[in-house]
């Protein structure tokens, strides 16, 4: 009978003490308590950390189907979601966020192939790998709509004027405003220049600029001759040099012989070259030969060539041709 009671006593101890209690007071807390210090097998509780907890066995939560940082949710969107990434597609389309899908980490791109059209950028917008794979002489006047008489523009990288509108010049270099600066439709060679008539009583007016430093514009005036008894008094002006950018000269033909002024009816005394104003003024017009005392070769066409004397700038000349 004692050694029955002995063999219950031995039990309860074992299963009364797992929470660390001792019977008897014989044992520290966490001990069997079977004899004086006798030291029974540990009954702590310490395991896998609970909900929310940073401690062992939780961690940063991650896209993969399980409650990795113990707060009782799986995959947490909050954390997972709407973070950058790179798609791995080309150009724009490279960029993106995350988004996490069953356990499944994906990448949706801020911009889908083909959302977004080419434009001049040195960027690949279309996402089909070719930089910049477009007209620019569609694109680029999107791009800049205030830019205006542009003839053809080019894509390499950013858009740029090649060629302006005939009559205009791009002075100021910027594609804000394009081919900004009307200039004219004069000839930059003598023998191209269009004829200009100057009836009896009219006066014409021919306005242009000389877009590089050197260069010319080349006029061709043809006076009406009046009626026999009439007077013949063709003069052409500039009446525009833009403060001295400017200066004419005035030419019998394309071979450079200046034509002689008269302006009282008398000798050749002076010529056109680099002159402000050229003029022949005849009394009275007989046709045949010696009918006039005036020795001064009666000239019906003239050349101009308008010299710039300044550097390029949009600013005009102004020549002025009457016939009285």
């Amino acid at each position: 009978m004692v050694g029955r009671r002995c063999a219950s006593a031995l039990i309860v101890v074992l299963f009364g003490c797992a929470e660390g209690g001792s019977l008897d007071g014989g044992g520290e807390a966490g001990s069997t308590g079977v004899g004086d210090g006798g030291a029974g097998p540990s009954t702590s509780t310490e395991g896998p950390a609970g909900p929310g907890s940073t401690g062992p066995g939780c961690y940063d939560e991650i896209c993969n189907g399980k409650d990795d940082n113990c707060d009782g949710t799986i995959d947490n969107p909050e954390l997972l979601n709407g973070l950058p990434c790179d798609t791995g597609t080309p150009g724009a389309c490279a960029s993106g966020t995350t988004f996490c899908d069953n356990g499944v980490q994906m990448c949706t791109p801020t911009v889908a192939p083909g959302e977004v059209p080419e434009a001049c950028n040195a960027i690949d917008d279309d996402c089909n790998n070719v930089v910049d794979d477009l007209d620019a002489n569609v694109v680029c006047p999107a791009q800049n709509p205030g830019a205006v008489n542009v003839g053809a523009w080019s894509c390499t990288g950013e858009c740029a004027i090649t060629a302006c509108a005939t009559g205009t010049s791009n002075f100021n270099g910027t594609l804000e405003d394009g081919c900004e600066c009307a200039t004219d439709n004069a000839a930059d060679q003598c023998d191209a220049s269009a004829t200009t008539t100057v009836p009896v009583g009219a006066t014409v007016m021919l306005t242009g600029v000389v877009e590089t430093s050197g260069a010319s514009d080349w006029l061709t005036f043809q006076f009406d001759v009046p009626g026999p008894t009439y007077p013949y008094h063709p003069k052409i002006e500039l009446t525009n040099s833009s403060g001295g950018a400017y200066s004419l000269d005035i030419l019998l033909d394309c071979a450079g012989n200046a034509a002689g002024c008269s302006t009282t009816g008398g000798a050749n005394d002076e010529t056109g070259i680099a002159a402000n104003v050229w003029e022949q003024n005849y009394a009275g017009y007989t046709p045949g030969p010696g009918c006039c005392s005036d020795p001064t070769p009666r000239q019906s066409v003239v050349r101009v060539r308008v010299n710039r004397t300044t550097p390029p700038a949009c600013d005009a000349y102004t020549v002025t041709a009457t016939n009285p």
